[in-house]
């Protein structure tokens, strides 16, 4: 039954995880910046934001080239506000920085666990069955969608396309195995589990923005 549920709590509720992160100290809260201190450590920020969505916005760029850009973005941030904070202040950030990674990461487990597992299988309306069968066509789905990424002979539009039938073929697995009015509950549960990613996404970034 925990590796069932577990199948629903990949991306589970994080709803208190967030409230629980809006009550802790942010990273510069208690630094004690004098007034142009606050004033240059804003302007860091809000070019290190004009430059993380003109990265994210350019489609150009590959996956590997984005995350390369955003992070040496990153450090640049860093380096700026190493050079505006004094030694004491800088470092103190930096804890309030893993502190706060530390709490979003407990928070997240405790979210993803706090539903109790029986009324998550409740509100799709599926059997033990049911479940173990989803469990198993979605774990072959990740097993085939690591070996087309790993595909170094297929070209990126390729792969694409591939992953896309591929996706088309686990949703049917799916709608066989559930029946229509199962499926789609089961649906309309993954839309609300992506709005919680996409909620957590844009948590996190607006997070960033103040740190």
């Amino acid at each position: 039954m925990k590796r069932i549920l577990m199948l629903f709590f990949l991306t589970g509720a994080l709803s208190t995880a967030f409230a629980q992160e809006k009550k802790k100290v942010k990273p510069l809260e208690d630094l004690q910046l004098t007034e142009q201190q606050d004033k240059q450590v804003k302007e860091i920020n809000r070019s290190y934001m004009t430059g993380m969505q003109d990265i994210r916005k350019d489609q150009a760029l590959s996956r590997e080239d984005r995350k390369s850009k955003l992070d040496a973005l990153s450090t640049e941030r860093t380096e700026k506000l190493k050079s505006v904070l004094d030694a004491e202040q800088f470092a103190k950030l930096q804890h309030n920085r893993t502190a706060a990674a530390e709490r979003m990461k407990h928070g997240h487990k405790r979210g993803m666990h706090k539903k109790n597992g029986s009324d998550a299988l409740k509100e799709i309306g599926l059997s033990e069955t049911e479940g173990k069968e989803l469990m198993s066509i979605n774990k072959d789905f990740k097993s085939k969608a690591v070996a087309l990424r790993s595909n170094s002979g297929m070209t990126k539009e390729q792969r694409t396309e591939e992953m896309k039938k591929l996706n088309d073929e686990r949703l049917t697995k799916i709608r066989t195995t559930l029946g229509e009015e199962k499926y789609a509950r089961y649906d309309e549960w993954k839309k609300k589990e992506r709005e919680q990613i996409r909620a957590m996404r844009k948590h996190k970034a607006d997070k960033k923005s103040i740190q």
